[in-house]
């Protein structure tokens, strides 16, 4: 028997909502053996996490024991309790070296269609995670979503970013 909690999920990283109401997201870095090419940056795996309730059933999912390894996506297809009529920009910065910087994107139901016609796959229906190796990336890669977004779309758009802009970290 197996514990998440003793392989897949032993090494990780809280990003605690930047503001109340936003999700929580939580990296894990997977061992060598569970890494791959699907992964952002080959190693992490980023759950999104709407509440406290949620991070209960993780933590009690990481703890569980079982006869095999699972991948800890219990949430990717569970509806969202989010909701805007814009398209919102999480930034997180990691709170520690050597893990990523994070922007989550929130895809009104007018913007999911484009999201899907661009190859991007949609966590709980309305969600895209990208993670970087450096601030530098993120920015350079949101910017240039945006612009391409806003070539073929009137965009409604709320940026919320976290507050400790430290410059620690590097994936």
């Amino acid at each position: 028997m197996v514990r998440l909690a003793d392989h897949l999920a032993r090494e990780h990283c809280d990003y605690p909502s930047p503001v109340i109401g936003c999700p929580a997201v939580l990296v894990l870095d997977l061992p060598a053996q569970s890494r791959g090419a699907g992964l952002p940056l080959g190693r992490f795996y980023p759950i999104i996490l709407e509440n406290e309730d949620e991070r209960a059933e993780l933590t009690a999912f990481f703890n569980a024991e079982r006869p095999a390894l699972v991948a800890p996506d219990l949430f990717d297809r569970r509806p969202t309790a989010f909701h805007s009529d814009r398209l919102v920009v999480t930034r997180y910065t990691p709170s520690r070296s050597g893990w990523p910087w994070i922007s989550l994107f929130y895809w009104p139901e007018d913007y999911r269609t484009a999201a899907v016609g661009q190859g991007l796959s949609l966590a709980r229906g309305c969600y895209t995670t990208e993670l970087f190796d450096t601030s530098e990336a993120r920015d350079e890669h949101d910017l240039l979503l945006v612009q391409s977004l806003r070539e073929r779309h009137t965009l409604q758009i709320q940026l919320i970013t976290s507050d400790i802009e430290t410059g620690a970290g590097r994936a």
